[in-house]
C-alpha cells in the first residue's frame, strides 16, 4: 500500500468519531478504498450492449511477450490488464489478479473523456452550440456574478475556477463526499467560482459533473441514456457497462465509475485514434475530437503554459510527438498513438503517487511496454 493511501486511511480511521454521521463515511467504512469492482458496493445505471460486434484478432496475437523486466514492475503495479490494439484488431492481450476479458473494471477518471465526447456528439446532435456556450444558458444557477462568464470549454479544460476541493486525503474535501456520498446535487449547488475561468488549470471533478448536468439539460436524456444511444451501441460494444450513481434514484457520478471491459474501452480508443469514426459511422466530429487532444496552452500551470493537457484528454511525449491518452487515478489508461495506427489500454489497482500532476509516474513504464509492440 502506497504511502499517500496509507495517509488517507490513517485520516479517515481517526477522524472517525467526528464525522461519524456523514454517510460518505459510513459508506467508506462498508465498501473500502476505491477499487476496479466498486459497482458491487454502490449504485448504478446500466448501459446495455445492444449491437454486439467482436473484436478481430491478429496473425500475430499473442506471439510477442511483455519483457520480463518490464513485468515485474507490472506485477508490482498490480496490473490488472493490458491490451494492445494495432491496425483495428487485438495484437496483445493478458489478465492478471482473476481478472479475465469479461470483467467490468472502473475506470475511475477515464470517464471524464467518455463525457467529453458526448459532448461532441451533443454539438454534432445540435444540442449544444459549440464549447463555447455559456454554462447559464444550461444551468441557471450559474448566472450572477463570476459564475455567468463558465464555458463548456472552462469545463473541459479544467480551468472553471470554481470551489471544488480536490484533496484525496481529506475525507471531507468535496472529491471524498462526491466519490461516497448520496447527495451529488446537494454538493454541486455550493459549487461557485471563486475566481475569473480560462486562465488556470486546476483539475477539479466538479467540473465533469456540470458538463453532465448540461448535457441531461440539453439533450432531456440522463446521461447513461445518451451514452447508450450516441455511444455505447454505435461502437458495437459486446458487454453491459454501468455507470455509478450517488442513491439509486440519485445522480450519475459522471467524473468517474463508468465501469466496462478491457475490450470495450478499446473501442473509445479506436474511435479517438480514427477522429470520431467508428465502422464508418461518424460518432464524435472530428473537429472536435482535434480540439480535445491538443493542449490548452492559453492556461498556466504553475507559471507555465499547459501541454499536457486538452479538452478531458491527457497529453503525454512519445517519441518526439503528443499522444492523447484518458487517464484514471489508479493507473487506468488509453493511449492513443495515431502515427502508429495503436491503441494500448492498462487497468489496474495503483500507481505511484495519489495525486493530480501533469504525467504520473507509471505512465513511462506503460509507453516503454507499448513501444514493444507497435
Amino acid at each position: 500500500m502506497k504511502k499517500e493511501i496509507k495517509i488517507l486511511l490513517f485520516i479517515i480511521i481517526t477522524t472517525m468519531p467526528l464525522f461519524a454521521q456523514q454517510d460518505h463515511i459510513a459508506k467508506f467504512l462498508k465498501c473500502g478504498l476505491p477499487k476496479l469492482e466498486d459497482y458491487k458496493c454502490f449504485d448504478y445505471s446500466t448501459i446495455e450492449a445492444t449491437n454486439p460486434i467482436e473484436w478481430e484478432l491478429s496473425d500475430d496475437y499473442n506471439k510477442k511477450q511483455i519483457p520480463k523486466r518490464f513485468l515485474a514492475q507490472m506485477a508490482f503495479m498490480r496490473t490488472a490488464s493490458f491490451m494492445v490494439i494495432k491496425d483495428g484488431k487485438i495484437l496483445h492481450e493478458e489478465y492478471w489478479l482473476n481478472y479475465t476479458e469479461n470483467s467490468k473494471m472502473n475506470s475511475f477518471s477515464v470517464a471524464k473523456s467518455i463525457v467529453a465526447l458526448l459532448v461532441g456528439i451533443a454539438i454534432k446532435d445540435g444540442k449544444i452550440q459549440s464549447i463555447n456556450q455559456k454554462v447559464k444558458d444550461f444551468i441557471p444557477y450559474y448566472s450572477d456574478g463570476l459564475d455567468s462568464n463558465l464555458t463548456i470549454i472552462d469545463l473541459l479544460s479544467m480551468s472553471s475556477g470554481t470551489n471544488w476541493t480536490e484533496e484525496f486525503a481529506n475525507p471531507m474535501s468535496d472529491i471524498a463526499i462526491a466519490y461516497y456520498g448520496s447527495s451529488l446535487d446537494s454538493l454541486m449547488i455550493k459549487t461557485h467560482l471563486e475566481e475569473s475561468p480560462g486562465n488556470k488549470w486546476h483539475y477539479q471533478c466538479g467540473n465533469t459533473v456540470i458538463l453532465a448536468m448540461i448535457l441531461e439539460k440539453a439533450t432531456g436524456q440522463k446521461i447513461y441514456e445518451y451514452a447508450q444511444e450516441k455511444l455505447w451501441t454505435p461502437l458495437g460494444t459486446t458487454n453491459d457497462a454501468y455507470w455509478g450513481k450517488d442513491n439509486p434514484d440519485g445522480m450519475t457520478k459522471a467524473f468517474c465509475c463508468f465501469y466496462a471491459t478491457p475490450r470495450d474501452f478499446a473501442k473509445l480508443g479506436l474511435l479517438v485514434l480514427n477522429n470520431g469514426k467508428f465502422n464508418g459511422q461518424q460518432i464524435v466530429p472530428a473537429e472536435f475530437i482535434e480540439a480535445a487532444t491538443q493542449p490548452a496552452n492559453w492556461l498556466t500551470y504553475k507559471g507555465k503554459p499547459v501541454d499536457f493537457y486538452g479538452l478531458h484528454f491527457w497529453l503525454v511525449n512519445f517519441h518526439k510527438k503528443k499522444i492523447p491518452y484518458m487517464s484514471g487515478v489508479f493507473g487506468q489508461y488509453i493511449f492513443i498513438f495515431p502515427k502508429q495506427n495503436a491503441v494500448v489500454i492498462r487497468f489496474g489497482e495503483m500507481l505511484n503517487e495519489l495525486k493530480i500532476q501533469p504525467i504520473h509516474p507509471d505512465v513511462p513504464l506503460y509507453l516503454k511496454v507499448a513501444d514493444k509492440f507497435i
